[in-house]
């Protein structure tokens, strides 16, 4: 009688299966003899006459390749081989050349957004970044990690920055599904452990990317292991393709590759240093739907970190983002600590211009949103729309001074100097919290207009 091979069969489990078979044998434990009873010279024998022989791994692996109803180990081999084939029919790839690329600046634009243009492209579809940004409900106000401690890194993380999508997915363009893996078992430095869980998740996406669905990941890369030097693990991206065997998963990231691996998921999602991540099957939507009155919804929810967004002691969105920013200038020589001790004599560090610079983009975005709805929405909601887009331009030349490189309000003058940092603090970063209270209160009293009509 024949044992049935486990559900998505692992050569390299097998193998390590045959290894702890002559490991039992070679210390003389009978629970290896009925697997080697499979061979020809062993049928009649007793268990203490089987231990007594002398047999090496080939001979295992021909009997556990028996068990499980093969002729030889090599014909096992070749049906693993058959089922685990590396998927061809991704979305991101034609005939094994790239089809799209996610591109642009993960540190000052939203990796999320830019991830959807590039599987928009790959459904023969066009997305724009700023709107999609905005559906997302991110471009209303900042998004930041506690726990990250250098801060040119706070408000790029992917898993940050999908909270909206499955909400806003047909709005976009898209059917949008979110993937669940089962737990990993072990340490997460146990790499054997994450070999085994990222061969798993490999079985689990390549019938995805056959079937032509763009799998989305909200971070889990790679830093140092690519072909590309350093990528941030944060950045959101796309499954490019998956070796199933070798549990290698390799996908676009947004500075222009396909090929960056990732490291670890876990049951909801990715789980790199502690933080879920979440990964989404995209597949084309029959229709696209927008819905600003949703959008106006989820940018209320992104200002005041509720619902949606609801801040926590780690994850922290609009105003209390704003909070913790102002606290870290006003705090911290350099604004982030570890940058400020490994700058460079000659300079200092991007990171805060860099977080302006995002705050600054998004306001734009958001800003032109608002003025696009006080048109396509009613008439009594208009003037708190226009309100509210105006509280935005004030975001955007508030922060002009801090993104020029030189100058009073420029970083490289005013960075180290914590004078000039709590200056910055009461003087740009204080208003710009008022301002997106003032953006707060008109998007509300735009949706009261709006739902009364």
């Amino acid at each position: 009688m024949t044992t049935s091979l486990p559900a998505n069969p692992s050569l390299r489990h097998l193998k390590v299966e045959a290894k702890h078979i002559l490991q039992a044998y070679r210390k003389g434990d009978e629970s290896c003899c009925r697997v080697l009873r499979n061979l020809r010279q062993f049928v009649d024998h007793s268990d203490a006459e089987i231990l007594k022989s002398k047999i090496g791994l080939h001979e295992v692996q021909f009997a556990l390749a028996l068990e499980y109803g093969f002729e030889s180990w090599a014909q096992l081999k070749q049906h693993l081989d058959a089922v685990s084939a590396a998927p061809e029919k991704s979305a991101l790839r034609v005939n094994g050349a790239n089809a799209v690329e996610v591109t642009g600046n993960g540190q000052n634009r939203d990796s999320v957004a830019l991830s959807l243009v590039a599987a928009a492209q790959a459904f023969g579809q066009t997305l724009d970044y700023a709107d999609a940004t905005c559906r997302l409900g991110n471009a209303f106000g900042p998004a930041i990690d506690t726990e990250e401690n250098c801060t040119s890194h706070m408000q790029v993380e992917g898993r940050l920055l999908d909270r909206g999508l499955a909400l806003v997915g047909e709005q976009l363009g898209f059917q949008v599904e979110r993937l669940e893996f089962p737990d990993r078992i072990g340490p997460g430095d146990d790499e054997n452990a994450m070999l085994s869980h990222r061969q798993v998740v490999a079985q689990s996406v390549a019938p995805l990317l056959n079937e032509g669905a763009v799998v989305l990941v909200a971070g889990g890369w790679d830093v140092q292991g690519g072909p590309h030097g350093f990528r941030h693990w944060a950045y959101a991206g796309l499954l490019a393709s998956v070796d199933q065997e070798e549990g290698l998963l390799l996908g676009a990231h947004p500075q222009g590759h396909m090929d960056n691996p990732l490291v670890s998921i876990c049951q909801h999602g990715m789980e790199p240093h502690g933080g879920r991540v979440y990964a989404w099957a995209l597949r084309p939507a029959s229709e696209t739907r927008s819905d600003d009155v949703a959008t106006l919804q989820l940018a209320l929810h992104r200002i005041r970190g509720t619902v949606t967004f609801e801040s926590d002691t780690r994850d922290l969105f609009g105003l209390a983002a704003m909070d913790f920013w102002i606290e870290l200038m006003r705090r911290d020589a350099g604004f982030c600590a570890p940058c400020w001790s490994r700058r460079d004599d000659d300079g200092k560090p991007w990171d805060a211009w860099e977080n302006a610079m995002r705050m600054r983009q998004s306001s734009e975005h958001a800003s032109e949103f608002l003025k696009g709805c006080s048109v396509r929405l009613d008439t009594d909601a208009r003037f708190h729309l226009a309100a509210a887009a105006s509280a935005y331009d004030i975001i955007v030349d508030l922060l002009a001074g801090s993104i020029t490189r030189e100058g009073p309000e420029s970083f490289q003058t005013i960075l180290g100097d914590m004078r000039l940092q709590q200056g910055h603090a009461d003087s740009v970063l204080t208003p710009v919290r008022e301002a997106l209270v003032d953006a707060a209160d008109h998007i509300e009293m735009a949706l009261v207009r709006v739902q009364a009509s």
